[in-house]
């Protein structure tokens, strides 16, 4: 019986299967004797299991055409599948031993797509959010719902079915979080020079000088923070900095985009479906967080996000609706760094008899400055 150790296999979703299958050690292929291993016959079956869940078999699903040299639709080769299409790297293989040894026990057929004249599901709403994107930065703004009409394939999103879908995965993936009283935020102000500086000198602007940015339009002022000190002045493109430091004093519910769940691989034993989700969550936050120049364009390169975060704002998840968006700081120079914008928009609101008693979730604590 010839037995694959961990270190023979590239993918990560393999190593952990044969992990977790934890049965033998000692390898066929490179002499280890003391690394967990898996039987080939039982990691081929696996395998095979898993191409059979995410493809069909062409003979099934595709039309043939002699006179057109075969299947009309894109198809593989079991040998095209697995190491053109899904990549599967064998790193110690160099006499290729491993290789023919997993193609003569996997069955030789021929593989192709399940729903072969469809786009994935990741890729129609890719298409959709371009589309979308390029809709209101150039051509409606405010009203697209003549949209919806033209959106006849079965495979199509309209603007509302993409927001909606978005909002459902945010559910699914369970990427609200909640965070607790003690989060210390930061917030830039270059060139303030006051002597007694207040919550308000360091809060959102007012609504008739608010400026568009990555999570709002202009006139609508929220209060955007960072999660350390260094990257609220990096947010400000400065080399120094005053910075107010605040601390939640509330319970707050945000949609976190900063720890997105792992994309699964090509051999993961997830649900196809939720793999091409979750490739759609990664690009689309990665689209919205693209950096954009502080020039004319920003009026439209924002406007998509700040479409979706309007929606998001007002959307009732499961538990309730948002009070804000934590998100991947892209000016700092260090991965890792966050930010969060709250739909805040005064951090001393007037108080009077005409006026209802705000609970402000932030508390102003100190200013101080910050060199880079």
């Amino acid at each position: 019986m010839q037995k694959v150790c961990i270190d023979c296999i590239g993918d990560e979703d393999l190593k952990q299967w044969i992990r977790e299958l934890n049965s033998h050690r000692g390898c066929s292929f490179c002499s280890q004797h003391t690394l967990l291993a898996a039987p080939l016959g039982e990691l081929c079956q696996h395998i095979e299991r898993i191409l059979e869940m995410n493809y069909g078999k062409s003979a099934n699903e595709l039309p043939f055409c002699s006179a057109e040299g075969g299947y009309l639709g894109d198809s593989w080769s079991t040998y095209e599948l697995l190491f053109e299409e899904c990549c599967l790297d064998l790193p110690n293989d160099v006499d290729g031993s491993l290789r023919m040894g997993i193609i003569g026990l996997l069955v030789d057929d021929n593989w192709c797509r399940r729903d072969w004249v469809a786009l994935d599901e990741d890729e129609a709403m890719r298409f959709a959010w371009g589309r979308f994107c390029n809709h209101i930065k150039h051509e409606r703004r405010y009203f697209f719902q003549n949209l919806d009409s033209e959106c006849v394939s079965y495979d199509s999103y309209s603007p509302v079915e993409l927001l909606a879908a978005i909002a459902q995965l945010v559910d699914a993936e369970e990427l609200i979080i909640t965070v607790k009283p003690g989060l210390k935020l930061f917030r830039a102000r270059p060139g303030f020079k006051g002597r007694n500086p207040t919550a308000k000198d360091f809060g959102p602007p007012p609504r008739e000088v608010c400026q568009s940015n990555r999570m709002n339009p202009a006139g609508v002022p929220m209060f955007y923070g960072a999660l350390d000190r260094r990257t609220a002045v990096y947010e400000v493109k400065e080399r120094i900095s005053r910075i107010g430091c605040f601390e939640v004093v509330k319970p707050l519910r945000l949609l976190d985009l900063s720890s997105l769940p792992m994309l699964p691989g090509a051999f993961s034993t997830e649900s196809p479906r939720r793999r091409l989700l979750l490739s759609f969550l990664h690009y689309f936050t990665k689209e919205i967080m693209q950096p954009v120049a502080r020039d004319d364009r920003v009026h439209t390169e924002y406007v998509p996000s700040q479409v979706v975060t309007e929606f998001l704002r007002d959307f009732n998840f499961e538990s309730g609706r948002i009070d804000g968006v934590m998100y991947g700081s892209v000016a700092s120079p260090k991965p890792g760094r966050r930010n969060v914008v709250l739909f805040l928009e005064d951090l001393e609101p007037e108080q009077g008899p005409y006026f209802p008693k705000i609970n402000v979730p932030l508390k102003f604590l100190r200013a101080c400055i910050v060199r880079l």
